[in-house]
């Protein structure tokens, strides 16, 4: 029985739902914001299991959730996803401690890369 909490920052509806439809099988809950500021707030409110990112989105960048959650939470797994990531963005997501997975991606690769950073999950 899936246990846990993962917050979605992203602001593409048809990414979001894939996204859900994934986190949902491997945790208890999902909560998505669509707007980077909106995440933030949140992640100030209540810790996460897993924090999954997208680089662009109104409000605060991917970049900005990365470094905030590594300040509020040292060891939750972040997991940043963008079709747009530069090699600059991608190194400071990964200084970061955040894995990169690049859009357009699988649902094979995204449960892979979310049983990668949260091992405590389990094989599938």
């Amino acid at each position: 029985m899936p246990t846990g909490a993962v917050l979605i920052a992203e602001d593409d509806a048809l990414v979001t739902e894939i996204l859900t439809r994934i986190c949902g099988e491997l945790f208890a809950e999902v909560v998505v914001r669509n707007n980077g500021s909106d995440a933030l707030e949140l992640l100030g409110a209540r810790p996460f299991d897993l924090l999954v990112t997208d680089l662009r989105m109104p409000g605060a960048s991917g970049l900005s959730l990365l470094s905030e959650s590594r300040r509020r939470a040292p060891t939750c797994p972040m997991l940043l996803i963008s079709g747009y990531a530069d090699d600059d963005a991608i190194q400071q997501a990964r200084l970061l401690g955040a894995e990169v997975l690049h859009k357009p991606f699988g649902a094979k690769s995204l449960r892979a890369a979310i049983r990668t950073l949260c091992p405590a999950l389990g094989a599938p």
